[in-house]
């Protein structure tokens, strides 16, 4: 899946060296590892019971993974350094509450990485010109929880670049770097969404506690 391991190679390359970090969203655990690298402990959460014990089954000491709702975790407050979460907060239906949980956990200056699909990425834009509405929620094809808030089969909100960077300010975030996934992985696809990440079909954004 090239595309999808662009997006964690560009998170990775947002990432820091950190002491304790959560990838929020940690389905089985196969990316985990990789953000565990750069840092000396690390925790992945998911609320699919199958899914942590599939990455259980890693069996690696440094990591830990815990049945946990994302929007209600038991950790103390500014406990961790670097929090991850890939393709989540779409899948939220009210995204302050993915927020206020990540910046009541992490450390002040702490970074906050993640991606998200873009609004107006160039096949929403195809729908629209076509006459396609696009409205939320909206289902796509995978599952990633069927509880509470957060239903991964739906796409409960989608943001351009700019309304990010407002959502997160709103929450006491400065976004320090966008990225943008691969627009079209013919013709330069690769190279374009990281040029112009406003052309691209996913952000990955690095942002920091203020």
């Amino acid at each position: 899946m090239p595309v999808l391991e662009e997006r964690v190679n560009l998170m990775l390359s947002l990432m820091a060296k950190y002491v304790k970090l959560l990838d929020m969203g940690c389905n089985d655990g196969r990316y985990t590892i990789k953000f565990a690298k750069n840092s000396k402990e690390a925790i992945g959460i998911d609320l699919i019971k199958s899914r942590i014990k599939q990455a259980k089954s890693h069996k690696i000491k440094s990591i830990k993974f815990e049945v946990m709702n994302v929007l209600k975790t038991r950790f103390k407050e500014k406990t961790f350094d670097c929090i991850i979460a890939g393709e989540l907060l779409e899948h939220i239906k009210n995204p302050n509450s993915l927020l206020i949980e990540v910046r009541r956990i992490l450390k002040n200056d702490g970074d906050f990485i993640f991606s998200t699909p873009n609004r107006n990425r160039p096949t929403s834009l195809v729908r629209k010109l076509i006459g396609k509405k696009i409205e939320f929620p909206r289902k796509v094809g995978h599952m990633m929880s069927d509880k509470l808030q957060t239903s991964g089969d739906y796409h409960y909100n989608e943001f351009s670049m700019n309304e990010l960077k407002q959502l997160l300010n709103r929450n006491g975030f400065i976004t320090e770097k966008i990225y943008g996934a691969p627009v079209f992985y013919k013709f330069g696809g690769k190279w374009l969404g990281r040029a112009f990440p406003k052309l691209s079909s996913v952000f990955v954004v690095k942002a920091k506690k203020i």
